[in-house]
């Protein structure tokens, strides 16, 4: 006689961790998340994880792990995409909405609700014991501008701090200022100095009362404004 004893358990998952090490990325960095399970587990479609990514959140792949008891998951970072500490989305964050199936060798379907996110939890991505996963994919940008009339300054203010290898001639070639209240008569960018979130353009000609400007940034490859993290300031047109 040969009894069989059947497996009821549903595999369940222990951990989901970050594979990447520790540091900050920005776009197309691709980001590698080991999802284990208690047992082996079989896939079948393509399994997604949310994350929470800043204003859009993204889903790391499924890539391979099937027969193993860890799935091997990519998230590719992308232009806007901004988080301290890289998060699953929530409990539910774990889906195989293709049709597909994880099951173990039993073909119990696995149970895929994740452990509550949190920095205390160590089995949570966002509690990674090996450190902090920081995404910045989103450039510096200008927010506006101030001129003085009387003088041949201009200063540019950004939403944050950015450097440049670059010489002060060389950036007066990529700034091109008018004034539009007389017709859009250029004044000429002679200098540029970097000086964090203030960018001061000296021009020319000094500033006439009750005028208006424009300033054009076109942004050049081989001299460019950086953050911290190597996201660059776009070409921008500003108006006064």
């Amino acid at each position: 006689k040969i009894t069989v004893v059947n497996d009821t358990n549903s595999p369940s998952v222990v951990s989901v961790l970050a594979n990447t090490a520790p540091g900050t990325y920005k776009d197309p960095s691709v980001i590698e998340i080991a999802v284990k399970f208690t047992e082996a587990v079989n896939v079948t479609g393509t399994p997604t994880l949310e994350l929470e990514t800043g204003d859009t959140d993204r889903d790391a792949v499924y890539v391979s792990g099937t027969g193993t008891d860890t799935l091997i998951f990519n998230y590719t970072v992308q232009s806007g995409d901004e988080v301290a500490d890289l998060k699953y989305k929530s409990i539910n964050a774990l889906t195989n909405s293709t049709g597909g199936t994880i099951v173990d060798n039993a073909n119990n379907p696995a149970t895929l609700t994740l452990a509550a996110s949190g920095a205390t939890v160590t089995t949570s991505l966002q509690g990674d014991p090996d450190g902090d996963i920081i995404i910045d994919a989103v450039a510096p940008g200008f927010t506006g501008g101030s001129v003085t009339a009387g003088t041949k300054s201009l200063v540019l203010t950004l939403d944050e701090a950015v450097t440049t290898s670059a010489s002060s001639a060389d950036l007066a070639n990529d700034f091109a200022v008018t004034n539009t209240t007389t017709g859009n008569v250029p004044n000429a960018v002679t200098a540029v100095s970097v000086n964090g979130t203030a960018i001061t353009l000296t021009l020319t000609n000094f500033v006439a009362n009750n005028s208006t400007y424009s300033v054009a940034y076109t942004a050049d490859g081989s001299r460019q404004l950086n953050d911290v993290n190597g996201n660059t300031v776009a070409s921008r047109t500003l108006t006064s």
